[in-house]
């Protein structure tokens, strides 16, 4: 999307090859068979009532303990996953409280006329000066005012059946349409391709629909997964799930506050990081069985095998993006701005390649097409995209589906 006639520099070697969405955990697999223990896949986790976070989806570090507890008592008393609130928060506001988008404000974007109804004791400025947690729980009292509960019974939609992802999209709609139940009965019945809203200003979201909502949310959380306190974060379709709550444990070589050791390969923490507490405890038994040695070196193989398949030319995800990509060569942001839009739109990236820079959410597009993961609304910024992946630093090893991220000749620091 670069008109510049200056030659893009090369300037970073941020090449990446990601591996394929349904592989990302593959190497885990043969683990689970020599240890005889299965853990389950995290991508199918659903929410269970009580549970509670501690950080990670979206808060930033450093938040303080007030806020987070606010979040919980908020999700707890809307029979909410707490990661939903949170993931909204960082949607509406990326978690900054002085924030205002037109008339809007604060970490959850409370417009003027909602004050005024609910005939709270504040102002609208003294709303934006009120601490993060004063705010989380102000928009508590929101979904209260709007009767948020009423409307999900009355659309008879069981949230504890949906992940995080689906109640964050449904709180999206809830945002942009509070007063509106149109969407939600018809998720209720089973559609999930009903706009909450027609706003433009919603573009970001796709066609605001829970299914497309429900797709950003699944991307966010899956680059920001959830951290959530132990004892009560098991899953309702783990075997060894019973309903109760499940207790420190310290019986046999099951530890009862099991801690990675430095040194850790990434994905591994990352994977970790992803499972409940019941799914942690089966990890455990795999570590105990196999030695965290083999579970590294499992991880560390898996994406060896999967960069080298793309380096002989196997057919990859990743390929299919370059192939998809392949086909708009030529292609003209104001000549073919129509059939430029169309091909962001069928990747969920909704922007107008005439007035916006379109290279970042290009091959957002691209990847989303194929099944591959990508950088959601964060990959429109070119520059954003260096912390995509894994590096790439053989120049051989390169391979088909590679991110590069070059300079164009503008300024340092301009991507």
């Amino acid at each position: 999307s670069d008109d510049s006639s200056t030659p893009p520099k090369r300037t970073t070697t941020a090449s990446v090859a990601p591996q394929t969405a349904k592989n990302d955990n593959a190497w885990i697999k043969k683990l689970e068979e020599k240890a005889g223990v299965e853990i389950g896949d995290p991508e199918e986790q659903t929410y269970t009532p009580g549970r509670r976070i501690k950080g990670g989806s979206t808060i930033p570090e450093g938040t303080d303990q007030k806020t987070i507890d606010a979040v919980n008592r908020v999700a707890g008393k809307h029979n909410l996953d707490p990661a939903a609130v949170s993931m909204l928060i960082q949607t509406e506001s990326e978690w900054k409280p002085k924030s205002r988008t037109g008339s809007y404000v604060g970490l959850t974007q409370i417009g003027p006329d909602t004050i005024k109804e609910a005939g709270w004791n504040f102002t609208q400025q003294e709303f934006r000066n009120m601490s993060p947690d004063k705010q989380v729980e102000v928009y508590g009292d929101w979904l209260d005012h709007y009767k948020f509960q009423d409307k999900i019974a009355n659309a008879k939609i069981d949230l504890s059946k949906l992940t995080p992802s689906q109640q964050a999209a449904i709180l999206q709609g809830f945002q942009f349409s509070p007063n509106g139940q149109k969407f939600l009965k018809a998720y209720g019945q089973g559609n999930d391709s009903v706009p909450a809203t027609r706003s433009k200003q919603a573009g970001a979201l796709g066609d605001t629909s829970i299914a497309q909502m429900t797709s950003y949310y699944d991307r966010l959380a899956k680059k920001n997964p959830a951290l959530y306190e132990d004892p009560t974060a098991i899953i309702p379709n783990d075997p060894s799930a019973t309903g109760a709550i499940m207790p420190p444990q310290d019986n046999g070589n099951i530890q009862s506050k099991f801690v990675l050791p430095q040194g850790t390969d990434p994905n591994v923490v990352k994977y970790y990081d992803s499972l409940t507490a019941g799914q942690k405890l089966k990890f455990q038994q795999i570590v105990n069985k196999v030695g965290m040695d083999e579970v590294n070196n499992a991880a560390k193989q898996h994406a060896a095998q999967t960069i080298a398949s793309a380096a002989n030319g196997k057919q990859l995800a990743t390929g299919k993006s370059v192939d998809l990509a392949m086909g708009m060569l030529g292609a003209h942001e104001i000549r073919d701005r129509q059939k430029i839009k169309e091909f962001l739109k069928n990747g969920g990236q909704n922007l107008d390649p005439k007035s916006t820079a379109w290279c970042g959410a290009f091959v957002n597009s691209a990847f989303e097409q194929s099944g591959v993961p990508n950088m959601g609304r964060e990959g429109w910024t070119a520059s954003t995209w260096q912390k995509y992946g894994t590096g790439v630093d053989d120049p051989s090893k390169v391979a088909k589906g590679d991110v590069l991220v070059e300079h164009r000749g503008v300024r340092p620091g301009n991507s």
